[in-house]
């Protein structure tokens, strides 16, 4: 594997390029599924379709424990020397595994 010249040690601090793909696409897909249960929210909540009962207060709750675990995993996977990609990487999963279940709840339901 390529080494970048600057590379400290215990752990890289810049991301290798296979980390920094699967960084974007980490983004990407989050964004996508981010944006359709948006737009089935707003649809909802403006009369146009139909939202599940409850739906109102639940896209409130749960942004709190979203933001905390992403938080915790972020600075557990930096303290064990990960780069920055998987320190990001970390701190989007519970958003991503948050909003594919509200675009499959939302959208399948």
């Amino acid at each position: 594997m390529w080494n970048y010249p600057f590379d400290t040690s215990p752990g890289q601090v810049l991301a290798t390029t296979f980390d920094s793909m699967r960084l974007g696409w980490a983004v990407a897909r989050l964004t996508d599924d981010a944006g359709h249960v948006i737009a089935c929210r707003l649809m909802g909540l403006s009369g146009l379709r139909d939202l599940p009962v409850g739906e109102s207060v639940e896209m409130l709750r749960e942004k709190t424990p979203a933001v905390v675990e992403g938080a915790t995993s972020a600075a557990l996977t930096a303290w064990s020397g990960a780069n920055a990609s998987q320190i990001w990487l970390a701190s989007l999963a519970p958003f991503q595994s948050g909003a594919r279940a509200n675009r499959r709840r939302l959208l399948d339901g």
